[in-house]
């Protein structure tokens, strides 16, 4: 809105007197008005005119003029409050709110998948670390195994021995000590009339040695003890090794411990997958190491222990001596070799109900083509190829629908084969898994390194469980990884933790994750701090014919998070604050979510605060929408604080809003609206104040007031675009009950159906003639009966001619009777003078007189003047009388009221005659009736 002043009159002092004067400046003025420049009308303008308001109306009108009356400032009114920023922002339409502005933006998500990653890389990176040392440990294990047993080599049979090995060197680069101390003892048995050691053993073994070695050259000095635990059965293990070494060189100096216990069932097993064997493992390094610029000292440690899947078999074949009853194959050495025979059970009594699975441990020999498939009576089902082990090793899996008592089924494994491509299976079993395939490991690794320029601190902590079988996968973890660094130019602490949990079966899968990842950083210019830590829940169900399908998927049936982020950034001329959280939860595409965002910001040349609450709902095509944003700012020369509210819902094409919003503006300006929209239908009420003016507008296609008491009454309703109401065609206007109206300035009086008053006239401007008898000169229906009505009679008239005497009477007639008669409303007389003289003059005399005066004649006004003598001769004593007599001719207008409270419409008529003076010519002749409605 424009400040811009315009100059009016000061108020003067004598209002009456200076009335018109003032009325002429504030015309100019308001005709010299733009459309936004009525704020310039000050406070003592406005105050002058409510107290000028007392004149009447016709002073007003003869300033203004009859032809402008309120009209044009009306009109300038509405051009200033149609094209002011209010007005304009109270029509603009609301915007949707569409899922690319969602509560949780996807620059928001993207952050928040980001953490996730990071968390789910530290856990890959944990269960990459935990196979590498599991991987290393039994290396090292085994070579330590295998220099020991090296030692120790003894054919089959019963040995007992103590095996003591010394030995010495010395030459001119250095010196060797080691020292080699074991204990052992083995047992092969052959069972009875068996040849080929059916059992699977090579050996029963136990032993425990030592190995010491001290070493030094002429650049380094190296010492190293290793001592060992091993018993073995039938390949089942349980061993404990510990490893110490010191290394010092003339560059470095190195101590370092490892330390294992170890125990594994292996079973029938023959491949190196550690969730098909039941093991324990602890593992421990320590390395200390320092040279002339840096320090190192690491540890890590596991803790393993896995559980392979246990099968409760109704049924075994082992074909350990035979075929056990099956029916075709070739038999040979505890196995049936098949190529593309179908070979069949022995008659069984299975419950179908409880026992559903089918397992066979085979071998691959050569290159046979695969198409397995079992078959009952009822049904079939194949099964895909397995991996098999560097040796051809697999176990095959039939998961079967089957119901009732099985008594029986043939398997097949191949669709192409020969004598050098062929299956070989080691045994089948029918049962079920119980409980599963378990594995548990507790990692732990640490470091922490030194040089002259930077100084690092590292640990890694994980933690994790798991089961498979029977159906079911499960498993969680804790994974923490924290890591600080400083320098001379900087320092950063960065701590990355998750906790995860998953659970599949064959119906549904879920996870929950608790994630954080905090970091912060400093140097000389700047310093930082960040956290971003959320709980997720989501769950799977698997679909009809979902043959492929995990929790944890990148499209989840349903998912619920929790998430907060927090920074905080500090530079010399920037500092800044930044807090998030959200919720939400999604199922089968349906959402909710809620977030709130808070950011403060300083810098040299503004302070800003932000502040955003988003509430949202998804379901199907519709959608449900809360939102708030709150903003303060200020710099050296503005301030501005600002808050908006929408709600807002969608349905398929429809959309609905409520928007609020409010603002202060440089301590200058203050500004409150509401509005709404319905599908584009803009509508509502603003408040603007600039310290000069307040402007109050509203946007409504209908606009009323009603009182509190509940009473229907509406006294006020505007319809600024008209409407219809039960089928009746509203005219635009504003429509008033039970007004009161002290004073009204109105150009032009159009009440519908004569609501209030009935204003009514008859005028004629033509000329009539009347005479000495009653003649109507004017006629007019008046509708008396709708109350008290006044009634006005006004006219022209003037006399063609002269007369000493001119008079005209009226009278009013209503519906053809006399109710007032005889009036004179006009009389004019001459007046006349008579002188009387006595004189006695013998000789005679004459006597003279002269006049002087005006006439009006055809010509205009006229001056006359002369003398006048009389010539008397002698005839003694005498007297003279002298009469001076003048005619005049009139014209004027007249005008008389009349009131009439009979209830009775009728004609009124207005008759008038000449009573002295001849004739009289009357024009502008007019009646003019007000009633007042009961």
């Amino acid at each position: 809105m424009s400040s811009k002043k315009i100059s009016l009159p000061s108020v003067p002092k004598n209002a009456d007197r200076d009335t018109t004067v003032f009325l002429q400046s504030l015309k100019k003025a308001v005709e010299k008005m733009s459309a936004d420049e009525l704020v310039g009308i000050n406070k003592a303008v406005q105050s002058y005119v409510l107290r000028s308001s007392k004149k009447i109306r016709a002073d007003l009108v003869g300033v203004i003029g009859d032809e402008t009356g309120v009209g044009p400032i009306l009109d300038k009114i509405r051009g200033h409050i149609t094209e002011s920023e209010l007005s304009k922002e109270l029509g603009t339409r609301i915007e949707k709110i569409t899922s690319n502005e969602n509560a949780i933006s996807e620059e928001r998500l993207q952050r928040v998948a980001d953490v996730l990653a990071a968390n789910e890389a530290i856990t890959q990176e944990r269960q990459d670390r935990e196979q590498s040392i599991t991987d290393s440990s039994n290396l090292l294990q085994q070579n330590i195994e295998a220099e020991a047993l090296e030692r120790f080599n003894v054919d089959e049979g019963l040995h007992q021995d103590l095996v003591q090995e010394i030995q010495t060197r010395s030459d001119e680069t250095g010196q060797l000590i080691s020292d080699f101390n074991g204990i052992y003892a083995q047992v092969n048995p052959d069972m009875a009339g068996d040849t080929d050691k059916w059992a699977g053993d090579d050996s029963y073994f136990a032993g425990v040695w030592s190995e010491r070695s001290a070493i030094i050259e002429k650049d380094m000095a190296m010492s190293k003890r290793t001592d060992g635990l091993l018993s073995s059965i039938n390949d089942n293990k349980a061993s404990i090794t510990q490893v110490n070494k010191t290394l010092v060189t003339k560059n470095e100096v190195v101590a370092s411990q490892i330390n294992r216990l170890a125990a594994q069932m292996v079973g029938g097993y023959d491949g190196d997958d550690l969730s098909q064997v039941t093991s324990g493992l602890i593992h421990q390094e320590r390395t200390a190491r320092a040279t002339a610029v840096e320090g190192l000292a690491e540890q890590v440690s596991l803790l393993s222990a896995g559980v392979g899947e246990q099968f409760d078999s109704f049924e075994i074949w082992h074909f350990n001596k035979d075929k056990d009853g099956w029916v075709n194959g070739v038999y040979a050495n505890g196995w049936i070799n098949v190529r593309t025979e179908t070979i069949n059970s022995p008659v069984v009594d299975i419950d179908g109900g409880m026992y559903r699975h089918v397992k066979l441990r085979i071998q691959k020999i050569g290159t046979p083509t695969w198409d397995a498939v079992l078959t009952y009576t009822g049904g079939s089902l194949s099964a895909p190829e397995p991996e098999y082990t560097p040796e051809g090793f697999a176990i095959v899996n039939f998961y079967m629908e089957w119901t009732g008592t099985i008594t029986g089924f043939s398997i097949k494994l191949a669709s192409s084969a020969d004598n050098l491509n062929y299956f070989k299976i080691d045994w089948i079993a029918v049962g079920r898994p119980s409980p599963g395939a378990s594995h548990a490991a507790l990692l732990r690794e640490e470091k922490a390194r030194a040089d002259k320029d930077r100084a690092l601190a590292q640990s890694i902590t994980s933690l994790d469980s798991q089961i498979n079988g029977d159906g079911v996968s499960s498993s969680s973890s804790i994974v923490q990884k924290l890591n600080t660094t400083a320098g001379k130019a900087d320092t950063t602490a960065e701590d990355l933790s998750n906790l995860t949990s998953t659970f599949n079966n064959e119906v549904m899968g879920a996870q929950g994750i608790v994630a954080r990842n905090a970091e912060t950083a400093a140097s000389a210019s700047a310093a930082n701090a960040s956290d971003i830590s959320g709980v997720f829940a989501q769950v799977n169900p698997r679909m009809a014919g979902d043959t492929d399908w995990l929790a944890g998927d990148d499209s989840p049936e349903s998912l619920v998070g929790v998430w907060s982020e927090r920074s905080a950034r500090m530079e010399s001329d920037l500092a800044t604050s930044q807090k998030f959280d959200a919720v939400q939860a999604e199922l089968n595409d349906n959402k909710a979510a809620i977030s709130k965002e808070s950011k403060t910001r300083v810098d040299e040349i503004k302070a800003l605060a932000e502040q955003t609450e988003t509430i949202r709902s998804d379901f199907e095509n519709n959608a449900g929408v809360m939102q708030t944003q709150i903003e303060a700012n200020a710099t050296a020369h503005s301030a501005l604080a600002k808050r908006t509210d929408t709600i807002q819902s969608s349905v398929g094409k429809n959309t609905a809003s409520v928007k609020t919003a409010q603002s202060a503006i440089d301590g200058i300006n203050a500004k409150w609206s509401i509005k709404t929209d319905v599908n584009g239908v803009v509508g509502g009420l603003a408040i603007e104040n600039d310290g000069r003016t307040v402007d109050f507008i509203v946007r409504a296609g209908s606009f009323a007031i009603q009182g509190q008491s509940g009473s229907k009454s509406v006294p006020f309703v505007s319809y600024p675009d008209g409407t219809i109401i039960d089928g009746e065609v509203i005219p635009a206007g504003n429509y008033l009950d039970d007004t009161y109206i002290r004073r009204a300035s109105i150009d032009t009086l159009d009440i519908k159906g004569n609501a209030v008053t009935v204003p009514v006239s008859a005028f004629t401007e033509g000329s009539i003639a009347v005479g000495t008898s009653y003649k109507t000169i004017q006629s007019l229906a008046v509708p008396s009966d709708m109350g008290h009505t006044m009634l006005s009679f006004s006219a022209i008239f003037n006399f063609p001619g002269y007369a000493r005497v001119q008079s005209i009477l009226c009278r009013i007639v209503k519906g053809g009777v006399v109710i007032a008669d005889n009036i004179e409303v006009f009389f004019s007389e001459a007046r006349s003078e008579t002188r009387t003289s006595t004189s006695y003059d013998p000789a005679g005399h004459n006597h003279s007189a002269s006049f002087s005066g005006g006439t009006y004649g055809p010509n205009g006004y006229q001056s006359v003047s002369g003398n006048v003598t009389v010539n008397h001769a002698s005839t003694g004593p005498h007297s003279h009388r002298v009469d001076i007599a003048n005619d005049n001719r009139n014209a004027g207008t007249f005008s008389l009221s009349r009131h009439d409270s009979t209830g009775v419409a009728g004609i009124y008529e207005l008759q008038m005659r000449v009573s002295n003076g001849g004739t009289a010519n009357l024009s502008q002749r007019y009646i003019h009736a007000m009633t007042m409605r009961r």
